[in-house]
Formats: structure tokens, C-alpha cells, sequence
């Protein structure tokens, strides 16, 4: 009945992820052949085309975090797993405090940071530039939501 409950969730956490980062990438791709259309064949420059594209990068990366949790694709150490696979199971909870602590290390700056910048505008959009690390925020806040579900499954399934 959990294993059900907790594929559930995971599930549920799947989709926001795959979705913002699909617009994400939808957004940045976009404008950016925008960008090269207008330079080059129509001989003019979207000044504002290359802030979107590096906001979007951004954006694109913290929220790709929550991502590289689920599919297990961020760098790690596996030479302890191969040469000491009794203690594999202590250094991998040691890893998820490592992340855990990390993350909101991160996500605690990222809102100290859009207290910070709430006044400030962006060059080229005058944007506010606290919505830039609020989405920096968001992307760490579903790391953590991330590392939060895979610690209850490690849990859950005695691994």
C-alpha cells in the first residue's frame, strides 16, 4: 500500500519538473532562433533576446537540479561503492545530508538575495531581478522537495 503512495508522489513531483523544464527550453531555443533570424536575415538585433536566453539558462539549470536527483544523473563518487560496498549504504546517507544541507544553504541566499535585489531591474527587459532568483528559489525548493522524497522512500523500502 506505501510503495503505491510513494510511487504516487513521485509521480506527482515528475510532472512539474518535466514541465517546466520543457518551457523552459521551449522559451530559451525559441528566442534565441529568433535572435539569429532577425540578426542575420533581417539585418536587426532583438537587444533583450540574449538576457531572456541567459535568464532562461538559469533557470533552466536550478530547475534541472530536481531532475538530475530523480534520475540519479548528478556526478557522484562510485569508487567507494566498488571498493567498499559494506559502507556503500552509510556514505550514500551521508551524500543525501550533504545535498540536503547544501540546497538549503542555497535556497536560504537565494531569498536573502530577491530581499536584496527587489528595487533592482534587469538591462535590457527592466524586469524585476528578483523574479530571477525567485525562480532560482523555486528550482532549489523542488531539489529539495526531490531529495526529501527519495530519503522517505530509502526509508520506506529499508535501503
Amino acid at each position: 500500500m506505501w510503495r503505491q503512495q510513494l510511487r504516487h508522489y513521485g509521480k506527482a513531483l515528475d510532472a512539474p519538473e518535466d514541465a517546466v523544464g520543457v518551457v523552459l527550453l521551449l522559451v530559451v531555443f525559441t528566442v534565441m532562433l529568433a535572435a539569429v533570424l532577425f540578426r542575420y536575415l533581417l539585418n536587426d538585433s532583438l537587444t533583450w533576446a540574449e538576457e531572456l536566453v541567459r535568464y532562461g539558462f538559469v533557470g533552466l539549470v536550478y530547475c534541472g537540479i530536481a531532475t538530475g536527483f530523480r534520475r540519479r544523473a548528478h556526478i557522484r563518487i562510485d569508487m567507494v561503492d566498488l571498493m567498499l560496498p559494506r559502507l556503500a549504504p552509510t556514505f550514500r546517507v551521508v551524500n543525501w545530508l550533504i545535498s540536503l544541507t547544501f540546497l538549503t544553504f542555497l535556497l536560504v541566499q537565494a531569498v536573502e538575495i530577491t530581499k536584496v535585489l527587489r528595487t533592482s531591474r534587469s538591462a535590457a527587459l527592466e524586469l524585476p531581478m528578483a523574479w530571477l532568483y525567485w525562480l532560482v528559489a523555486a528550482g532549489i525548493a523542488m531539489g529539495i522537495l526531490r531529495l526529501l522524497w527519495i530519503g522517505l522512500r530509502a526509508v520506506r523500502s529499508g535501503r
